[in-house]
């Protein structure tokens, strides 16, 4: 494979409205998935993008799904929604062309710069910042199907921490009634899964609600909370009553609890330590992780309630003076 290679639409499948070339450098990686890898690239001026590459003929109808989001995704801005400059049809694979967010995915940055995200103030910063973009999304009517630290990335903008969710590969475009718009296809990461994926129907099958990414926010919000330095972030269920099981996951756990009929699963627990806003944070976390989905708050809801907290008086004098961020890469 060449080290580089220039996309035109000159000589490529592309909305009619693209213009410029891009330069793909496939020996700067900057991640790779289930459904694709993300190459570092420059546009005809020069300027740092990122570039995923997905194979049509190995990831179908996962690039075929991937390709019509990013098209929406396109012609929609929201900070907090990672820009898509183009989206190119090329050589049997589809290519979205980025904004480049230097500092990596949230995983990466809270193991480079743990100390500048480890009060509560930045936390909730960063939960707002998330929530921020969930709402968007929803509002849009796009269920994302697959919120998790690793899809959201950390950038730096007008001297303040922002976030972007990214990597739609698995997002559903849904009906512009979205609250009733069901699914039924198997989509998320194990960890970060709500119950309802495990929950089958009198044929089999399962069927959920864009109320999944509002648990999959929730156990990611968890995550941020219970940051270690050092190891990588993954929600913890707190219930003392319940007992961890290997191989399965929290929703996993909700659910045979319900089947069970045995008391409900308390994601987070407060604990003696935490602060005021800790406390209200892990009470809000546990109304988005509920077992019944029909239970979880809406995604503006949930952005009214963070923002209530990050307006409290608590958090206002926690480390007002200290930035963000330390260093800015050039």
């Amino acid at each position: 494979m060449p080290s580089s290679t220039k996309l035109s639409p000159s000589t490529c499948c592309i909305p009619a409205d693209q213009s410029g070339e891009y330069t793909i450098h496939f020996t700067q990686q900057l991640g790779s998935g289930t459904f694709g890898t993300v190459y570092k690239g420059t546009d005809k001026n020069g300027q740092h993008v990122a570039i995923k590459q997905i194979n049509v003929d190995r990831h179908g109808k996962v690039a075929t799904n991937e390709y019509a989001t990013f098209l929406r995704l396109k012609h929609l801005d929201h900070d907090n929604i990672i820009k898509i400059y183009s989206v190119l049809s090329h050589r049997n694979n589809v290519w979205a062309v980025m904004q480049l967010c230097p500092y990596g995915d949230m995983n990466k940055y809270f193991n480079d710069h743990f100390h500048d995200v480890s009060n509560i103030k930045e936390k909730v910063h960063l939960i707002q910042e998330m929530t921020t973009g969930l709402t968007f999304l929803h509002g849009e009517d796009i269920a994302h199907r697959d919120i998790k630290p690793t899809n959201i990335l950390v950038n730096y903008e007008c001297g303040s921490l922002r976030i972007k969710l990214t990597d739609f590969g698995l997002a559903r475009c849904l009906d512009p009634d979205g609250s009733t718009s069901a699914m039924s296809t198997d989509a998320g990461t194990f960890h970060y899964k709500a119950p309802e994926f495990w929950k089958k129907t009198s044929n089999g099958a399962i069927r959920y609600h864009k109320s999944i990414d509002i648990f999959a926010t929730g156990l990611t919000s968890l995550a941020i909370l219970q940051a270690r330095e050092g190891e990588p972030l993954r929600p913890e269920l707190e219930d003392p009553a319940v007992s961890v099981v290997s191989g399965m996951n929290i929703g996993m756990m909700m659910l045979i609890n319900n089947q069970m009929n045995l008391p409900g699963v308390n994601v987070a627990v407060s604990k003696d330590g935490d602060c005021p806003v800790t406390k209200s944070v892990k009470e809000l976390i546990r109304k988005m992780t509920t077992f019944n989905p029909a239970d979880r708050p809406p995604a503006k809801w949930v952005l009214m309630k963070v923002k209530e907290l990050k307006d409290t008086k608590g958090i206002l004098e926690s480390r007002v003076n200290e930035p963000y961020f330390k260093v800015v890469p050039t």
